[in-house]
């Protein structure tokens, strides 16, 4: 007889488009900011127009449901995600946003998401990892500067409800020996190559855009 601890897998995946809901939910749960949450509805919609745009989540899948699959089931909940940026002009990624559902917090999932984000991001040769935080927030500062990340600059008023500055944060990932993540998605990730918008619209709709203004 299985544990109740045993009942539910948590599986690290990149996002399907049925996990957006989700994904909103959190985000909604987790900030006050207009401009935080008006970012993610609108990151979470640039499928095929950003191919740099990663998007994972963990999800808790019951045990009887778990058919070892690394893509989306219908028995899957999100209860934490990251979105982040290859930005290969640059050489390095930026985190968008990542946040945990708040009776699942403290489980250590948003840590797998940030290692998994480092790890990939070093796997691309890419140099460095940054993001935004509220100063305020002294619980995500402690926590990004306990994976090596430290405050490089500061955006004045980028924050709105309430107003407040943006701390920027980056980690060296050149320099930095990684660990390998507690959790990885079970299908590692292609290298994201460069797409026309036609071939991102016919591999996300399966047709191709009509392009060719009207007469």
């Amino acid at each position: 007889m299985r544990t109740a601890a045993r009942s539910i897998r948590y599986m690290l995946r990149r996002a399907a488009r049925q996990d957006y809901p989700g994904i909103v939910k959190i985000q909604e749960a987790n900030f006050e900011s207009a401009r935080e949450r008006t970012s993610v509805q609108g990151l979470l919609n640039e499928d095929f127009l950003n191919p740099s745009l990663q998007k994972y989540v963990i999800a808790a899948r019951p045990w009887a449901e778990n058919n070892g699959s690394a893509i989306y089931h219908p028995g899957d909940q999100v209860v934490s995600y990251i979105l982040y940026e290859f930005q290969a002009v640059h050489f390095g990624v930026h985190v968008m946003s990542i946040a945990t559902c708040p009776n699942h917090q403290q489980k250590g999932f948003a840590r797998d998401l940030m290692q998994w984000c480092a790890y990939h991001s070093k796997e691309r040769g890419l140099d460095f990892a940054d993001l935004r935080v509220r100063p305020s927030n002294t619980p995500a500062l402690n926590f990004y500067e306990s994976l090596g990340y430290k405050e490089f600059a500061r955006d004045w008023d980028y924050y709105s409800t309430p107003v407040e500055d943006a701390v920027r944060l980056k980690m060296d990932l050149s320099h930095t020996v990684l660990e390998q993540p507690r959790r990885i998605p079970h299908q590692q990730p292609q290298p994201a190559q460069r797409t026309t918008v036609q071939e991102s619209y016919m591999t996300n709709f399966g047709i191709m855009p009509n392009l060719v203004p009207a007469t």
